[in-house]
């Protein structure tokens, strides 16, 4: 390489790529790294039925059971609903001393109509959310399935808690 300050030109500098064309590269490897990660959601009751939640939806990175429920509400009905928990988040909520509960509707992936959240009081003052449903509505059947099998999955829950609601 000659020296710049002498007027010469590097023999390094036909290599040297522009801002330009740095952003260019830097754009096209983001789209590929996205695409190698890109996952087909299902988007209808069908959809999901054939293809069910993802894998790596169902289980946490250390590959522990995050997918507890999957299925359909009830008998004869398209509609699903699928509970998400970890042991850990489970563990929390039989030690808990309230339980509070809070649905959205915004956030909540198509075909589902609500994201339900239990969260858990711990005995030092912290809420921590620990369960999260995909529901396709807001019937009291739906509810009374989603407690039910959110109960029967812990040993200690709903025994002694207060459950608040908004």
């Amino acid at each position: 390489m000659r020296n710049l300050e002498t007027g010469g030109v590097p023999e390094a500098l036909p290599y040297v790529s522009t801002t330009e064309s740095l952003r260019g590269k830097l754009r096209r490897a983001k789209v590929k790294a996205n695409a190698a990660v890109a996952i087909k959601v299902p988007t209808t009751w069908s959809q999901l039925r054939d293809t069910g939640i993802p894998d790596n939806f169902s289980r946490l990175e250390n590959g522990s059971q995050f997918l507890r429920f999957f299925g359909r509400v009830s008998e004869g009905k398209e509609e699903m609903m699928a509970i998400f928990a970890s042991d850990h988040a489970i563990e929390m909520l039989e030690s808990s001393t309230a339980i509070f509960v809070d649905g959205t509707f915004s956030t909540c992936p198509p075909p589902f109509h609500q994201l339900f959240i239990v969260l858990a009081r711990l005995p030092g003052g912290s809420t921590i959310p620990c369960v999260f449903g995909l529901l396709p509505n807001k019937l009291a059947a739906t509810y009374t399935k989603f407690f039910t099998t959110v109960a029967n999955f812990t040993e200690k829950m709903f025994t002694g808690n207060i459950l608040k609601t908004n």
